[in-house]
This record gives structure tokens, sequence and C-alpha cells, in this order.
């Protein structure tokens, strides 16, 4: 009984690919739902007939509703995609394809500083491919025409050729430059795996946690909450454990904090001793103290009295 699963080799290279066949193979994608009829359809709408096409096989690693037409030669396989033009399509649906032989790819190159020579860029791309050309990129920033420092090597190179390419560059010197194909799987640069971005990356990134200040409370409405040592309307009076004691100048305050540095008085039994000073209380929003009340009424009763006695007279 065979409990385990043989590891086999990577379906590339020359001893597994045969060239001749792969060059003159397409690949079709019409989207999810995608049948056989569609596409012997589509084959026949741009001038197909039996002796053009050799297979029609599902492609179930592609995209959804992929199929691997193989053709008879370059020559048919030249001809049906000069009949289609621009774009293929067939009744409703639009195809989309992939010349699985030799292919015109641009390779991005990133990291690498700009003092660095096309020629080494050129040599070292050459190990993959044909190189054809090696381009800077370059944008706009504000009213500078300034590089980017990414390199564009443009390459021909088939789809085998593709899947032997690193996704990451190394040099003796320890330098890298990370290379992006258009359509390939992208690299993760947290987790190094193959398949997903960074900011997709499902790894532990071990972030701090972020701790919100609370608001500051708002002053609501009604005379209660004007008073500063008076609860909000929402809340219930929460006695005091301290007694805070508010003084007029720091002459007045100093020998009631003196003798908190130096710790709890001790009990008096003189008649020297004064009490303990008692809680300053701030009067409400339109209220006064009984003493301004009797300081005024006293003020008007004086202001009165010649006025009576003028009259006793």
């Amino acid at each position: 009984m065979v409990t385990t699963m043989d590891v086999f080799p990577p379906l590339i290279g020359k001893g597994a690919v045969d060239s001749s066949r792969m060059v003159s193979t397409l690949q079709l994608s019409g989207g999810r739902g995608t049948g056989l009829h569609d596409i012997t359809g589509l084959l026949k709408k741009y001038g197909c007939g039996p002796e053009d096409v050799i297979s029609i096989a599902r492609h179930e690693q592609g995209k959804p509703g992929s199929y691997e037409v193989g053709f008879s030669g370059l020559t048919a396989l030249t001809r049906f995609l000069r009949e289609g033009g621009d774009g293929l399509s067939y009744r409703t649906r639009n195809f989309s394809f992939v010349n699985l032989g030799s292919q015109n790819v641009t390779l991005r190159l990133h990291w690498l500083p700009g003092y660095i020579k096309d020629d080494v860029v050129r040599q070292m791309c050459s190990r993959f491919g044909e190189v054809v050309s090696v381009e800077r990129e370059k944008t706009k920033c504000d009213v500078f025409d300034v590089e980017t420092g990414v390199r564009l090597v443009k390459m021909v190179l088939s789809v085998d050729d593709i899947k032997c390419l690193p996704h990451v560059l190394s040099f003796r010197c320890g330098a890298k430059a990370l290379v992006s194909v258009p359509g390939r799987p992208p690299l993760c640069l947290k987790c190094m795996s193959v398949g997903h971005m960074r900011r997709d990356c499902g790894a532990d990134t071990g972030a701090k946690r972020v701790f919100a200040a609370p608001a500051p409370p708002t002053l609501s409405e009604g005379n209660a909450w004007q008073r500063r040592d008076a609860p909000p309307p929402d809340q219930e009076a929460v006695p005091a454990a301290d007694v805070t004691v508010v003084a007029a100048s720091a002459e007045e305050a100093a020998p009631v904090l003196e003798p908190l540095a130096e710790g709890p008085p001790e009990s008096p039994d003189t008649e020297e001793s004064t009490p303990p000073p008692m809680t300053a209380v701030r009067p409400a929003r339109g209220e006064k103290r009984h003493a301004d009340v009797d300081d005024e009424v006293m003020d008007s009763f004086n202001s009165k009295i010649p006025l009576i006695a003028s009259f006793l007279v």
C-alpha cells in the first residue's frame, strides 16, 4: 500500500518539453463557464479547419475556462491570430490568449543603482534568453523628468523560459535585484513565498497595539454640571477620598501643605489650636454667597437712613 506521494522533477527543460510542439500551442481563456463548443466555434469563426488543429485540451491550472489548442504548425497558428486581429470573440465571450512558444516579454529589474551600466544588465539577463533591449524607466515628478531606478529588459522568452526566471538575483558583492514578470505570480518580500504580495501576507507582523486616548468630557446643560465638584447628570456622585484645600495665596497654602509633608498633626489639647480648614466650594452660576446677599441688604438699608431721618425732622 502506497502511503506517500513521489515528488517528480518540474516539467520544464529540454528533457521534458517538446519545443516544436510547444511553439505551435495557444492557450485560450474565455472566462468561467467556457465550454468546448465555444472553443470550436471560435476556431471556425477565424478560418480554422480540421487540418489546422490537432488537439484541444482543458487547462485546469490556468485561468477559469482555459483550453490549450495545438495547431498543426506555426503557419496555422499565425493565420488564426492574423484573422482574429486585436481581439478574439465568439458570441458574447471575449477570449484572451497566450502563445506558449517564443514571445516578447518585458522584465522589470528593481533595486539596481543608477550608476550600474546597462551592458552589465544585458550580460546578466542573456543567461535566461535573448535580450532585445535594455531601457531605463522614467517618470514625470513635478518639473523633473527623472529615472525611477527600474530597468526595462525586453526579451524573447517562452513559457518554459519564464518559469526558469528567478525572482531575486544575488551578486557576490551582496547586492540584490528583484525581477518582476507580467502575468507571473509575485514574490512576498515578508515571508519569501510565491503567490501573494507583502500587503496581502498573513504572517505575524508583531505590530504594536495602538491605544486610543479617551475623548474629553463635554459640558452638558444644567446648573448641576456647572460646578466643578458636581458629577455629570448621567453619573452618580462619588464621595472624594481626599480633601482638596483651595488657598487664596501661597502664604495661606504653606501652613496647610507643610504638615502634610511631615505627617499627620498631633491632636491639640490647648485653646490655641485652630480647626481644620474647610473645603472651598465655588458657587454655581447665577447664585451668590449668603454673605454677599447680606452685605447688599445692609448697604441698601444704610443708604436709606438719611432719607428717613429727613422725614422725621
